[in-house]
Formats: C-alpha cells, structure tokens, sequence
C-alpha cells in the first residue's frame, strides 16, 4: 500500500477567508516524489470572498521541494518554462530594458530553470542572478557567467545585494506563501525597481479548451487579471502594464509592477473590473465531465488494461478524468529505472520488455511529451490491442466539445 503525504491546509492568501467552494478534489491522486509512489490529498477551491482560485490542501515545502528534485533529476527535465512560447521573455526584456536604460541594472530570476532569461539579459549587460530548487540549475548557471542561488526562495540570504528587477517567470503559481515571498521582493528591490510576473490565466486557459492548468499537480494557486491586481496591490506592488499571450500554448498573462502607485494600464482582451474565476470554475466541470462519459465508453469492456507511463498523466490526470480506473488495470509500464519494482495502486511498475507477457486487451498511452515514441515502441504483433493515446484523445474531444 502507497504511504500517504499529509497535506497543509491553507486559507486564501489574499483575503484571509476559509469560505471556499471546491472545483476539484483529487482522490486516487498519486505522486512520484524521489523514490516512490506516494497518496496524495490535493483540494482546489474558488475562495467565495475575493475569487482566488488556489490550492486548499496540498503538499507540505518538505515535499514540494522534493517532489521538484525527483521532477529535474536530469538535465533533459529541466524544462520549468516547458509551456511557454518561444518568446516567452521578450516582454520582460524589452518593458525591462527601456525602463532602466542607462545605469547599473540587476535582475534576479526566481525559478530561472536553464536560463534563458538570464542568458539574454546578460547579453544586453545586465548583472544577472538567479534562484532555483534544482542543483542542475545552479552547475549550469555557473558554466553560464550567472550567479544563482539553489534553493526555496524565501531561504535565501542576498546579502545586502538589492535588485532592479526581479522575476517570476511560471513559478510564483508554484509557491505556497505568495505573502511572504511579494514582502520579500519589497525588501530585496530598489526604490525605483520592477517585479515582472508571467503565469497561467486560468479563465483564458479553460476557454481555449485546455484543463492543464487546473490539472498540474505542482500549480497551487491560479489567477486571473482581477486576483493577481488584488494579491500584487496588497503588498503594495503596483501593476504598471499587464499582457495576455493568447498564443502561448498555456496561455500567459504577464505583469509588471512597482513599488510606486502609478498609473495602471488595463489588460490587453479583457474588462478589467471584471473577474472570471467563477466562469473558469464552471468551464472546468463542464469540460470534465464531458471527458469521463466519452473516456468512459471508450474503456468500456476492457478487463485488462496496461497504463504505459506512470508519471503525471497517469497519477493526476486519468484519475481526474477516468475516476478510479485502477480498478481494471492490470500494470503500468514505465522507461523511469528509478520506478521498476514499485507499486502504484497496488499495481506493478514494469519495465517495456514486460508489455507483451501481460497480454493486455487495451493499452492507455499516458504521456503528453513522449505519447507519439512510446506508440512506435509497441511491438507490431500487438497492433490489434486496443490503442488510446490519452492527451491526444483527450485534445480530440475537447476540439469537438461545445463550451
């Protein structure tokens, strides 16, 4: 039997309030935390007074910064701006780089991952500094000219090193604290200095058809316009120019704010007074449950089922969409070495070689990067096995779901 992680119960981190009405509850939720399979209690929530939309119950720092170790344990995984689009900080650079033209001008990337970002603000002459949970990040910063820091944030002594600018490129939606680690970025930000944040839009990911951001097991909090205006002003952050990037493939709402009251633009595609968490709530159920009765007829008479990938997709995803599948799955196949021999849902983890000794009568691909490759690596006397490429399939039908 799986160990169990507690969770940490959390109130909303802007008004304080524990009215709450929960958008998803994720039972039979499972993770991969550094060596093994582990239960978890997730509980995403609307909070009833201001509308943030955030994780209730979740894991604890502990874990967390484990649980993003065991996700960068190479450096093919190192991918934290995986969704992003390819010019995801250009934003950033051009609104940074105008902005501070002509002195010294240091940035600090939290979450800064392979370094893009740094790598671009250094070629324009800035000092560059980041921070990231992964020691991958720090070897490979230092090979790069950058100074980082590896580790949680709001563990780290800068000295008395101030910043002209610091950024949250797709992490603060990770960070349990989002008070602290805004009073932080006071403290460490010089009096004319910027915060840039990009993250997920939640409302304008679920119109596009796309459940990711409220699936990811490592988002913990999830804005709109309206939310991410309330948390920055309450910490007295103010919004200078505000973006929305509809092409990004998690769409990505991008802030700039100081610690002086200036005058605010309003986000580009949106009526700023207006929040939508309440619509992107009810888009979520909508969608979901569109997907388990068409997921459900599609495994319907299948008695052995292989589940090949025992990551994400198969310990957040499918349970979420399926509800307990487990129950008619007979293994689950994974390339991860560091998985053989492990049991998730009192299921085995077996390697490829095992596939076709287990003479499943349905195959469910559970990846999203590596679906197509792991299709061809299944031998061509079991073609006549039943197939389902989960996110494709799951994109298929959402194409087609009215909303």
């Amino acid at each position: 039997m799986m160990q169990s992680i507690p969770p940490t119960s959390r109130e909303c981190f802007i008004c304080a309030s524990s009215e709450q009405e929960v958008i998803e509850d994720f039972l039979g939720a499972a993770l991969f935390v550094m060596d093994d399979f582990y239960s978890i209690d997730i509980k995403k929530v609307l909070c009833k007074q201001c509308g943030l939309i955030y994780a209730s119950h979740y894991l604890g720092v502990e874990h967390l910064e484990r649980l993003y170790v065991s996700m960068n344990a190479g450096p093919e995984n190192l991918t934290y701006r995986f969704s992003a689009a390819p010019d995801y900080n250009q934003f950033f650079v051009d609104s940074l780089t105008k902005m501070f033209p002509n002195r010294r001008r240091r940035v600090l990337d939290v979450g800064c991952g392979r370094c893009q970002t740094l790598d671009r603000f250094k070629s324009l002459g800035w000092e560059t500094y980041g921070v990231d949970i992964s020691p991958l990040s720090q070897d490979l910063a230092k090979k790069k000219g950058h100074s980082v820091w590896c580790g949680a944030f709001q563990d780290i002594d800068f000295g008395d090193i101030q910043f002209e600018a610091i950024l949250f490129e797709e992490s603060l939606e990770h960070m349990l604290n989002p008070n602290f680690v805004l009073e932080r970025v006071n403290e460490l930000l010089t009096d004319s200095g910027l915060i840039g944040v990009s993250l997920p839009e939640s409302y304008t990911c679920l119109k596009s058809k796309n459940l990711y951001d409220i699936l990811r097991d490592d988002h913990c909090n999830h804005f709109t316009p309206v939310t991410i205006r309330k948390l920055l002003t309450s910490k007295g952050l103010y919004p200078l120019d505000m973006y929305l990037d509809v092409d990004a493939p998690l769409p990505d709402m991008k802030v700039i704010a100081s610690k002086k009251p200036v005058f605010s633009l309003l986000v580009e595609g949106f009526e700023e007074k207006r929040d939508f968490s309440r619509e992107a709530m009810q888009l979520y159920w909508k969608m979901k449950q569109g997907l388990r009765d068409v997921f459900s007829k599609e495994t319907s008479g299948y008695k052995r089922i292989v589940v090949y990938c025992a990551g994400s997709y198969a310990t957040i995803v499918l349970p979420v969409i399926w509800g307990d599948y487990s129950k008619r799955v007979t293994a689950f196949i994974d390339n991860d070495l560091r998985k053989y021999g492990k049991s998730l849902y009192n299921k085995p983890v077996l390697p490829s070689r095992d596939l076709k000794d287990l003479n499943p009568d349905c195959i469910v691909i559970a990846s999203e990067q590596f679906e197509n490759e792991i299709c061809g690596n299944i031998s061509e006397d079991m073609q006549s096995v039943k197939i389902i490429k989960a996110h494709h399939f799951l994109k298929d039908v959402l194409s087609q779901m009215v909303i």
